[in-house]
């Protein structure tokens, strides 16, 4: 026995708290989600080059990179763009949620002069930092298009469940799935993890798991309670106390799979950007939002709908 669901007025509790401490958070616009400069309006510090067959950019960006760092500016408050171009010269973007220093850019201005035409240089390289909020940034909500794509998926599950398996498992499978995706916005917000833009793509990943789980665990319940069954004379209680540890196996599975992808994004977010890292991290907490909706609620949410099923 793993007796999760012997505590689900404790973990119900929770719920509520943490989806009523969310809708808070994501109320108040000084709060919200902790959207990265990828996604809000951003301070620019983009560095031109002129004509540069040498290929300075990789080292203007590391400089770049260095001076920030000496400069206090954490790796997490910004995200970086290049465009290099077929011409030779090159655009280095750095996108800060606030605006840096002109102390700061004189610092740039000097190192990357040093990096890219110090001595024995002989063909210099001339380039200009440009800075200033950015006007290209886009501001749409990162989950957007998630909300669009579960409401269509809900319905269509919702109208082939209800058909397949009736009202009871048809309706724990959507409702499981609109509190785990509320639950992990909440979340979100509540620890402030950084939302990049990967964020609608983890939301979305998050329900299919929520949805694939839940209808593993009803089929279950669905043949559990057909009327050749050898558990049709359990309880409602039995038959969700039987099927708990398959379901804790089950979801131990895909949350060891999401936690091996949301490690490569954090090791290689260390190489690379911080906004993998942040995809990272958002994917981690996407693992645990699905794993206590599956594990802790759905059950409670199967028990009351099949109440309601039954006085129907």
């Amino acid at each position: 026995m793993c007796k999760i669901f012997n505590k689900a007025k404790i973990w119900l509790i929770a719920l509520a708290v943490i989806l009523v401490a969310g809708i808070v958070f994501v109320s108040v616009p000084a709060l919200g989600l902790n959207k990265d400069a990828s996604i809000s309006n951003g301070y620019e510090v983009k560095i031109v080059t002129e004509v540069d067959i040498s290929g300075n950019l990789e080292k203007i960006k590391d400089t770049a990179k260095d001076v920030f760092k000496e400069a206090g500016v954490n790796y997490s408050d910004y995200y970086e763009i290049v465009y290099p171009s077929p011409d030779f010269n090159s655009e280095s973007v750095f996108v800060f949620k606030k605006e840096v220093s002109s102390d700061v850019i004189a610092k740039l201005d000097t190192a990357i002069e040093a990096a890219i035409n110090g001595d024995g240089v002989v063909n210099k390289v001339g380039f200009d930092i440009e800075t200033g909020y950015a006007s290209t940034v886009s501001n749409v909500a990162p989950y957007g298009w998630a909300i669009g794509a579960t409401a269509i998926a809900l319905a269509v599950i919702g109208i082939y469940l209800m058909f397949r398996q009736r009202f009871a498992n048809a309706f724990t499978v959507l409702a499981t799935a609109i509190i785990e995706v509320l639950l992990f916005i909440a979340l979100t917000s509540l620890t402030r993890v950084v939302v990049t833009t990967a964020y609608g793509a983890i939301v979305a990943l998050s329900l299919v798991l929520t949805l694939a789980l839940s209808i593993i665990y009803t089929g279950k319940m669905w043949d559990a309670t057909g009327k050749n069954s050898v558990d049709a004379k359990l309880s409602n209680d039995e038959l969700v106390n039987k099927f708990e540890c398959s379901n804790v196996k089950a979801t131990a599975v895909v949350i060891a799979l999401v936690a091996v992808v949301a490690i490569a994004f954090i090791v290689a977010g260390i190489f690379k950007s911080s906004a993998l890292i942040w995809t990272g991290v958002a994917i981690c907490l996407s693992a645990i939002s699905v794993a206590f909706t599956v594990l802790c609620i759905m059950p409670s949410v199967w028990m009351a709908f099949k109440k309601i099923g039954k006085k129907k």
